[in-house]
Parts: C-alpha cells; sequence; structure tokens
C-alpha cells in the first residue's frame, strides 16, 4: 500500500471523518474496499488502511484531550467537566476506579 495513500487517510481521519467519508473523498477502490466492507481488497492492504485510519482518528481525538486539557487548566468549569467525564470513562473501560 503506497504511503501517500495511508498518510492521507490518516489525515482525514484526524480531522474526525468517518470511513464512509473517507472513502468517499479519496474515491480508490482499495479504500473504499477497506473502510466500508464493498468489494475486494487483499488482507494486508485492509490492515494498513484500517490502521492509518484509527491512528488518524485517535491522533484527532488527543488533540481535542489536550486542547480541553489546556481550558480546564484555565478555569473553564466546562472543560473541567469534559475532562471528568473523559477520565471516568477511561476507568469505566478499564473496569476499575481510581
Amino acid at each position: 500500500m503506497d504511503k501517500e495513500l495511508l498518510k492521507q487517510i490518516e489525515d482525514y481521519a484526524e480531522i474526525q471523518f468517518n470511513a464512509e467519508q473517507i472513502a468517499d473523498v479519496m474515491d480508490v477502490p482499495e479504500v473504499t474496499a477497506a473502510l466500508t466492507g464493498s468489494g475486494k481488497v487483499g488482507k494486508d492492504d485492509k490492515e494498513a488502511i484500517l490502521k492509518a485510519a484509527k491512528r488518524g482518528w485517535l491522533r484527532g481525538e488527543a488533540d481535542c484531550r489536550k486542547a480541553v486539557k489546556r481550558e480546564a487548566e484555565n478555569g473553564s468549569a466546562s472543560a473541567q467537566k469534559i475532562m471528568l467525564e473523559l477520565v471516568w470513562q477511561r476507568q469505566q473501560d478499564e473496569g476499575r476506579d481510581e
């Protein structure tokens, strides 16, 4: 799978395009097949495409969380509430309380 193509997938995912939107914007049959399940794509290519999308989604989410954290540290009550919710959600995902 072409590294530039994977970078494009990651970039679109980072701005929180969903899988179908990425497929539509890129209009590459292999990308569409991997992200939407329509059509055929090789196993290795599919894994690389899905990994690039996940990496992009997580990087975008991390940037948002960092921005919320900065606002919370600066005294924003709504950002502090969001941070507490994120902490609670992480604890639930891990199945424990801290």
